[in-house]
Parts: C-alpha cells; sequence; structure tokens
C-alpha cells in the first residue's frame, strides 16, 4: 500500500485552537494491519507519544484508514482516528490527512512525507 514509513506535519484542535508539530512513523503488522507511532509536540517544549493501531483498505490511489487507541485519562481517554493517505501522480508527494475524536477535544492530523 506504500504508506509505511515517516511522515511529518501538524496537529490541530479544531476546539481549542492549539496546534503543534506531529511525526509519524506507520510499519505494517499482521495482514492490511498497520500500527502508527506517532509524536505530538505542543507549545514548543512539550512532547507525547503513542501508538494507534489502523485498519486499512484501498480505494483507488487513496487508503483510507481508521483506529483508536486509550491515552489514558490525563491525555483525554479514548482517540478514535478516521483518515484517508493520498498517492496522487501530481503533485508528487503522497498527503495524509486524519481526523481524532475524544470525549474533551476533536481536530485533525495533516502530514507529508519528509523532504530528503
Amino acid at each position: 500500500m506504500g504508506i509505511e514509513g515517516r511522515w511529518e506535519g501538524e496537529w490541530r484542535s479544531e476546539k481549542t485552537g492549539h496546534k503543534g508539530r506531529l511525526q509519524c512513523v506507520i510499519e505494517p503488522t499482521e495482514g492490511e494491519d498497520y500500527l502508527a507511532h506517532y509524536r505530538a509536540h505542543y507549545g514548543g517544549i512539550l512532547s507525547y507519544s503513542y501508538a494507534v493501531p489502523m485498519r486499512v483498505h484501498q480505494e483507488g490511489n487513496a487508503v483510507l484508514f481508521n483506529g483508536q487507541a486509550d491515552l489514558g485519562w490525563l491525555a483525554g481517554g479514548v482517540y478514535t482516528y478516521e483518515g484517508t493517505i493520498l498517492h496522487p501522480a501530481d503533485p508528487p508527494r503522497a498527503t495524509f490527512y486524519a481526523t481524532y475524536k475524544a470525549r474533551s477535544d476533536h481536530g485533525v492530523f495533516e502530514m507529508a512525507r519528509p523532504a530528503e
């Protein structure tokens, strides 16, 4: 599917307006499942790392995915994710877009492959 490897970009809360740098490494697990390892940066000095199991399926040049992870009560509890990774011919860089939802927050992840 071509989604494994490094991604980088930004997360943004649509509830609070907070945002920060986001890094991710996706690795295959079993069958069509993957594990996304995220590192979210906040306020220029704080970061939080966690992993989310992903269920994926391909539709044309898009990979659709969803997953959920319990980040603990301090980080907001259970987060659910849905998104799309596009592999367009033009522009040449793949794009990663996802929404996240939790009891007290919701927002978006926007990433691309890191520049060489």
